[in-house]
């Protein structure tokens, strides 16, 4: 089973909800990218790298950070996290041109089938934090539309002329 929240943030609303999720607990903050078979650790979800804003990340609790799966991509040479077995959030930001915003989302498994078809639960803590995240998330954003929310600052963006896409 997994959870999903789907939005619309603009970088300021991208910030605002991390302070308000890190007032709840602490969380690392890794890169969906790794030279090496361990997470990168970054330090906030503004995080751009060569003038590239990377829309790809994960939010681990502290306890859970040796608990990360990587998967090797041969074809690119990286080493991601593996979202299925592993104790983490995944955020994907929305992406604007400016003109433009495409919906984000955080999402986590609770549960998965491993290789040999056995149903493989998540730790009750870590699902009762990333359901405590998601519950906080929602509380803070604003409904936008049919499964859609959106942050204060997305709101004004889309109110100065934005389109939202899905």
């Amino acid at each position: 089973m997994s959870r999903q929240i789907n939005f619309y943030l603009t970088s300021v609303d991208l910030i605002a909800l991390e302070a308000r999720l890190r007032l709840k607990s602490d969380f690392a903050i890794f890169h969906s990218r790794s030279h090496e078979q361990k997470p990168r650790i970054i330090n906030s979800v503004n995080f751009s790298e060569n003038g590239t804003e990377w829309l790809y990340l994960y939010l681990v609790r502290q306890e859970d950070i040796s608990l990360i799966n990587m998967r090797h991509v041969p074809a690119q040479n990286y080493w991601a996290v593996d979202v299925t077995e592993s104790p983490v959030i995944e955020l994907i930001k929305s992406f604007s041109d400016g003109k433009i915003m495409r919906p984000g989302r955080l999402f986590y498994k609770e549960s998965y089938f491993n290789p040999q078809d056995a149903l493989v639960k998540k730790s009750e803590e870590f699902c009762k934090w990333a359901n405590m995240n998601f519950k906080e998330t929602k509380k803070w954003l604003k409904k936008a539309m049919a499964f859609y929310y959106m942050g204060q600052d997305a709101e004004k963006w889309k109110s100065d002329g934005g389109v939202f896409l899905n």
